[in-house]
């Protein structure tokens, strides 16, 4: 929930703010429908709550800070969980490639604000958004760490990948032009509950493109599955409409990308959509799941990896990353859990710890190679000494405080093969059916 803005305390801290604070009976207000107020004010929050000095022309948006904030603490989430890096990833590549930066380049303003070992790309096709968003990176003194790419009308949309057959990164992101035409754009305004709160300030290039939001992340996801790939770790981009997540996802599972994941965040009155791509083995939580992870971001909520949608009558999810069991309460239900998982071949444990109550044993687990299905041990390989992992997983156990039981919990971290992880959890979970 959004905190409430003390305007007379903001223009104290902020002076070129002060002409724009008017006395009401509730208090210091702002008019929301005078774009100078809604700009200086918006410079004034970025000024004290990240120290950018945020240059906003007269005809180009004016971007909120608690939605842009947001996405980046997305990232920084997904980051988290980022692991194994794949093979041939190095330091030099933790980059992010912003798609149509915009005038303010805000969201490269902002990573580097609050993400001190990150380097950005960033995209802008508009000659006078480039220019600014030029004027922003150098008035806030970062051109050592955010490289602006100026791109033409007809230029693929992954421009950098393009450019430089080397060029990889951790994410792209993009918060694309969401409608299709200016007529959509005031129909769908229209039929919003409330009216707007704050004026326009952007130009249609920034709002509009043929075919919408659909049309343009459904090209990017065309460029990134048939010549990027596994350059880029996790393609991500917003979307403004429920509807276009639907779209998206289909073409996703038409394109055999199994995965993927598509969240929801709410920042005031304005309600977006993240969806996010992956060619790598790297399996994102379902939510986000202690106790074995801790978030990099003070502005993330717990729905920020999670990857349902909060779409009523959502068919797109992905299938789920976790596989839970019930067992009945046992105190030496670690010990024999702990055994099973030293039985198999090969396995390299590491213990997670500390841990909280609720979690009595927590381990992950990582396989070189298959060697716990009856195929395998017929077979008698020995294990791939060094090679690289063909699954990681986290095998745990959750007590459940009043209902007798715990949960044998398998959750899926890397690996291209939904089988194998399958496979284990099922032979984890017989084996202790079978000492309980």
């Amino acid at each position: 929930m959004s905190v409430p803005v003390d305007y007379a305390a903001l223009a104290e801290q902020y002076e070129p703010l002060k002409p724009f604070v008017v006395a009401t009976a509730r208090g210091a207000a702002i008019d929301f429908s005078n774009q100078q107020a809604v700009r200086v004010l918006n410079q004034a929050l970025y000024w004290t709550t990240l120290r950018i000095r945020l240059v906003l022309p007269h005809n180009r948006l004016c971007p909120p800070l608690e939605n842009r904030r947001a996405y980046i603490a997305w990232l920084q989430e997904l980051a988290v969980y980022t692991y194994p890096v794949p093979r041939g990833f190095t330091d030099a590549d933790n980059v992010v490639v912003d798609i149509g930066t915009g005038a303010s380049a805000v969201y490269p303003l902002i990573g580097c604000s609050t993400w001190p070992q990150v380097r950005f790309l960033a995209t802008e096709r508009d000659e006078v958004s480039a220019h600014w968003a030029q004027t922003n990176i150098d008035t806030n003194n970062l051109g050592d760490r955010v490289k602006l790419v100026p791109t033409r009308l007809g230029d693929p949309i992954l421009r950098p990948f393009f450019d430089s057959p080397a060029q990889r990164a951790m994410f792209t992101m993009c918060n694309p032009p969401f409608y299709s035409s200016a007529e959509e754009m005031r129909e769908l305004a229209a039929k919003k509950e409330a009216p707007a709160t704050t004026v326009y300030t952007g130009g249609e290039n920034e709002s509009i493109t043929p075919g919408g939001e659909v049309a343009f992340v459904t090209a990017m996801m065309r460029e990134s599955t048939e010549h990027v790939r596994d350059r880029c770790i996790w393609y991500t981009s917003m979307v403004g409409k429920a509807s276009s997540v639907e779209h998206l996802a289909d073409f996703l599972r038409a394109n055999n990308v199994d995965n993927y994941a598509v969240s929801r965040f709410v920042a005031g009155n304005t309600r977006r959509w993240l969806i996010a791509w992956s060619f790598s083995g790297i399996r994102l939580p379902d939510v986000r799941v202690s106790p074995h992870h801790q978030s990099r971001s003070p502005h993330s909520s717990p729905q920020d990896v999670a990857r349902k949608s909060g779409i009523p009558g959502f068919a797109g999810h992905p299938l789920s990353n976790a596989i839970e069991r019930p067992f009945p309460h046992r105190t030496d239900l670690p010990a024999l859990l702990d055994a099973i998982l030293r039985a198999i071949p090969g396995l390299g444990l590491s213990y997670l710890a500390p841990l909280p109550a609720q979690y009595p044993f927590a381990v992950r687990v990582t396989a070189t190679s298959v060697t716990w299905t009856r195929k395998a041990r017929r077979a008698g390989a020995p294990p791939a000494a060094g090679a690289r992992p063909v699954l990681v997983c986290v095998v745990l156990l959750k007590t459940e405080e009043g209902a007798g039981t715990t949960r044998l919990a398998c959750r899926w971290e890397y690996g291209f093969d939904r089988g194998h992880f399958e496979s284990l959890a099922g032979h984890v979970g017989s084996k202790l059916a079978a000492h309980v």
